[in-house]
């Protein structure tokens, strides 16, 4: 197996890390620009994943930067061979221009298109792992590929995946 590339640990490190640079990726309404949109790249999932907010659509793709693509591609295979795959659904978003919950200014992972969460209803954000859907085996792939796990953060968000630390 081909060993994957380290990901970055603190704002900084994750900056530099996926290029982001906020005059030049952030309009003058505060959005992403086509510019920073563009660099993001499609990934097919093993299966097919319904939405959380509708489950009457599936999702067969994932939008992530291709930084980190090759490490969710991973997790996503690895998580599904090993019989784990209904565990990530519903999907609960990936990439999307917003703030961290709870900041008053810092960009989410998602917002780099470096984070992706699952099933929020079985996962709620403050819950431990063991009040959760989520099993352990799931997580321990994800960290075994060089993801971080909400179920490691300070604040518990058992649902949420992301390629690097200490943002």
């Amino acid at each position: 197996m081909t060993p994957l590339a380290p990901l970055p640990k603190g704002a900084a490190a994750f900056r530099e890390f996926y290029g982001f640079h906020s005059p030049q990726h952030v309009d003058d309404a505060g959005h992403a620009t086509k510019a920073w949109e563009s660099r993001l790249m499609l990934i097919s999932l093993p299966a097919p994943l319904s939405l959380s907010w509708d489950r009457w659509i599936h999702v067969r793709q994932v939008r992530l930067h291709p930084q980190c693509a090759s490490h969710f591609d991973r997790f996503l295979r690895e998580v599904y061979a090993e019989g784990l795959w209904q565990f990530l659904d519903p999907f609960g978003g990936g990439y999307a221009w917003r703030l961290q919950r709870g900041s008053a200014g810092a960009l989410s992972t998602h917002a780099f298109g470096a984070a992706l969460d699952f099933d929020p209803a079985g996962n709620p954000r403050g819950r431990a792992i063991e009040d959760c859907r989520m099993p352990r085996d799931v997580v321990n792939i994800a960290r075994a590929v060089g993801l971080a796990c909400g179920a490691d953060f300070a604040t518990i968000d058992v649902m949420h995946f992301q390629a690097g630390e200490e943002w």
